[in-house]
């Protein structure tokens, strides 16, 4: 059996920003969060994560959970064994990758029914072994998420796009532009809401109603659009008066753990802070414990994650300033940066390649209707088999075009014929500049 007081959880943004075939409910979605909840920082490999039902339902303060029964649980803990999830990734030779993975690899439960209710009732489950890099002793992008968060959002779409934003947030990004087709994969309703009105309804309204109101972290969005084409959807993300308060909460927990530290007494995650930052980067206890105290701890990790990289391509001389000033000048990831900016100049590059099909096509039916206009003028002049139709054709048979005019055919007949038509145009236009005008 495994237990823990921890109030949070901790999950790699490439796991996070994973992508489903389907999506998960609630009650998945809070028994993975359970079973990360359960990891130790130190854990070098998975175990059987034992999860009491009645503990579970104690953690959303509720009698049961999405709606659900016992047997409604059991039934989550068995489509986590079949559900698969797709992680982008980078190989030892830092080629892109993806790996497809089912989320555990086992499920255990009680098969009595007298068993299977009240207090001892349980599920175990195990994780699958490819994805130890995303959730197992994680140093460096990745993301803490409140367990609570699970009292405050009972809906599924909400709870997985909270913790999308989060990822985004927690490395600096306050402005997100994300593909339609993207969105629905990492939310696992990709062919579904085929109707963009209902998606925005469903999904994305439904969620920020309750993000906004009842979480730390506000979302505003903003449909990109060319015409009637969605070319993606931008959303600008900030943290609530809360986060603000759970913020400094977090750095007196570091300072108080930095200084149970001297003393011996240490939590993994203080202990490793300090050590990457003092021992790693030699960065003086005295500015580590300012540093602390001024920034969050997610402002901490994304410098570490920036200096580290920085480190491997031998391109810092002095690393504890660049550390300091990738924190103070909150330096971004410069990978996360230009694959936003990758995507921001698509939608560019889309943007004026439609700009350009419609100013052509605008130019294209300004020709059409010209071209109709001369020909209606010119259809009045033959009915009235004016001198000067006459002329026009005259001049025609002796010029170079004279094969375009066939005398077996009437003027009428010959106006079919695209060659004789502009032949006739410009030879009127000779005879009489005016003759088109509006």
């Amino acid at each position: 059996m495994l237990s823990t007081n921890k109030d949070y959880y901790v999950q790699s943004n490439q796991f996070i920003q994973a992508k489903y075939k389907e999506a998960l409910s609630f009650t998945e979605s809070l028994i993975i969060a359970k079973m990360c909840n359960m990891i130790e920082f130190n854990d070098a490999e998975f175990k059987d994560y034992r999860i009491y039902i009645n503990e579970l339902l104690m953690d959303v303060n509720r009698a049961d959970v999405g709606g659900g029964t016992y047997r409604q649980i059991y039934e989550a803990a068995e489509k986590l064994r079949n559900r698969e999830i797709q992680i982008k990734s980078k190989d030892e030779q830092n080629r892109p990758t993806r790996l497809t993975t089912t989320i555990v690899t086992s499920t255990e439960e009680l098969l009595e029914e007298k068993d299977r209710k009240g207090a001892g009732a349980y599920i175990s489950l195990t994780f699958h072994p490819k994805l130890k890099p995303y959730l197992l002793q994680l140093k460096q992008d990745f993301t803490r998420i409140d367990f609570g968060i699970y009292q405050k959002i009972h809906a599924s779409h909400a709870i997985r796009l909270y913790h999308i934003f989060s990822s985004y947030l927690g490395r600096g990004q306050h402005t997100v532009l994300l593909n339609v087709d993207e969105l629905k994969e990492m939310l696992g309703v990709a062919g579904k809401y085929g109707h963009f009105p209902m998606f925005k309804k469903k999904v994305l309204d439904d969620s920020q109603k309750k993000i906004n109101s009842d979480t730390d972290l506000n979302f505003e969005y903003n449909v990109k659009k060319n015409g009637h084409k969605i070319l993606g959807i931008e959303f600008t993300l900030t943290q609530s008066k809360n986060a603000k308060i759970k913020n400094q909460a977090v750095k007196e927990k570091i300072v108080q753990s930095t200084l149970s530290d001297v003393s011996g007494e240490v939590t993994a995650q203080s202990e490793e802070l300090s050590k990457i930052i003092t021992t790693d980067f030699g960065v003086n206890k005295k500015i580590y414990l300012s540093i602390i105290k001024e920034f969050t701890e997610g402002d901490i990790r994304q410098a570490i994650t920036i200096t580290q990289k920085e480190i491997i391509k031998g391109k810092i001389q002095n690393i504890a300033g660049f550390f300091v000033e990738a924190l103070k000048n909150k330096y971004q990831n410069l990978e996360i940066i230009t694959t936003q900016k990758n995507i921001e100049k698509k939608v560019k590059i889309e943007l004026e390649t439609q700009k350009e099909k419609a100013q052509k096509g605008r130019v294209e039916e300004k020709k059409r209707k010209e071209s109709e206009r001369k020909i209606s003028i010119i259809k009045k002049l033959v009915d009235k088999n004016s001198s000067i139709i006459q002329q026009a054709i005259f001049n025609i048979q002796n010029s170079m075009f004279s094969t375009s005019y066939n005398t077996q055919k009437t003027v009428s007949e010959n106006l079919e014929n695209p060659m004789f038509l502009g032949s006739l145009m410009n030879a009127l236009s000779k005879i009489d500049a005016t003759i088109f005008e509006p």
